[in-house]
């Protein structure tokens, strides 16, 4: 039963960014795009699976970026906000539970994937120095 999602995933993110139906648009014709490229990348049987692996977050990246380059300067303030209280949480989920949490709060990003655009991104991922890994 995956019903709970679908609020707080791509829907609720629009409304907490207040997304114009025309960035609703292109957010939707960006995550097709990448998910085609997705699918040939994930069964390019000439790819190794580490190569895989490297196209798809290459992937990943170029998508979130060209979201990212869609939304006003208000709504990109807005989205860092988002981002660094989700970061704030999942520490603090990693501080109660300990080591295994790191697995299973990557886990949880790539399940929130098909809902929100911006799931995966982690402030190193994208834009600006980051953490790195």
């Amino acid at each position: 039963m995956r019903h709970g999602r679908h609020g707080s995933g791509m829907a609720g993110l629009a409304q907490k960014l207040n997304l114009s139906d025309d960035q609703k648009q292109q957010f939707r014709h960006i995550r097709q795009q990448s998910m085609e490229q997705a699918r040939t990348i994930r069964t390019d049987s000439s790819l190794t699976e580490d190569q895989k692996r490297a196209k798809m977050q290459e992937l990943r990246k170029q998508s979130h970026q060209q979201m990212f380059s869609l939304l006003t300067p208000e709504q990109k303030e807005q989205l860092k906000q988002l981002r660094e209280q989700r970061q704030k949480e999942m520490q603090d989920k990693e501080k109660d539970k300990g080591s295994g949490a790191q697995a299973s709060a990557k886990h949880a990003s790539g399940e929130a994937d098909d809902d929100d655009p911006f799931a995966g991104m982690t402030s190193d991922d994208d834009f600006g120095p980051g953490n790195g890994s």
